[in-house]
């Protein structure tokens, strides 16, 4: 199973941010917000066909990502949340 930890850094402007991933190659930004009602936040991530074409998320498979970083997500802000991808966002629940 792929592992971030200690490669997540989480930057925040208020109700909303930047989720900052540390790869080998540079980093990684996805724009993130405060959510409503159950919903506790939401990441923006690429869809499935921006993934293939950014050369730092290619070589990994991305759901085995976006879980791996939903993880380390929850365990940072979050651990009692549930987790839910879809095309181009990660969203987090109560």
């Amino acid at each position: 199973m792929l592992s971030l930890s200690g490669q997540v850094c989480i930057e925040s402007q208020g109700r909303s941010g930047d989720v900052v991933i540390t790869l080998p190659g540079g980093e990684v930004r996805f724009w993130w917000e405060f959510g409503g009602g159950t919903c506790i936040a939401i990441v923006q991530v690429p869809d499935p066909q921006q993934w293939e074409q950014q050369a730092l998320l290619h070589p990994y498979p991305r759901v085995a990502f976006l879980e791996a970083l939903a993880a380390e997500l929850s365990a940072l802000q979050c651990p009692a949340a549930t987790h839910k991808i879809s095309e181009n966002v990660l969203e987090f629940h109560h």
